[in-house]
């Protein structure tokens, strides 16, 4: 997966900030200030959305480190005071997800309900509201 995040860090990177482009190639993942008060965090959930790979069931829990990653993100705009919107891929309902990441994704979301002020997937490529 090395080269595909290399790809994408070099071609985000007049989008995402500086500081995050070591984050997309090593997991997808960045986080950008949109405007003060305000922060996209953007999770790759691809491994925790990925239930035909067998290889995952060996931990569900966090395979990569996104989860910690994200925790860290969520505690940072929380002691900011900022409010966050979430993008991800597949969402944690969804019959693809893997259900110990989904489990461990929700407690995440609903720990910091207080400044997550949206969570926008893709995936079931339909206008669905969870």
């Amino acid at each position: 997966m090395d080269w595909l995040y290399d790809a994408m860090a070099d071609a985000w990177t007049g989008w995402i900030p500086q500081d995050q482009v070591k984050t997309v190639k090593y997991m997808g993942c960045y986080m950008k200030k949109i405007y003060p008060g305000l922060r996209l965090i953007s999770v790759n959930n691809a491994l925790g959305g990925d239930a035909v790979n067998f290889f995952l069931y060996v931990n569900q829990t966090d395979p990569d480190g996104t989860l910690t990653w994200l925790i860290k993100q969520l505690k940072d705009a929380e002691a900011a005071g900022d409010v966050v919107h979430i993008l991800a891929h597949i969402p944690g309902g969804d019959s693809e997800a893997l259900e110990g990441w989904a489990l461990n994704y929700y407690k995440v979301v609903n720990r910091f309900q207080n400044i997550i002020v949206g969570q926008f997937f893709g995936h079931t490529h339909s206008e669905e509201f969870y």
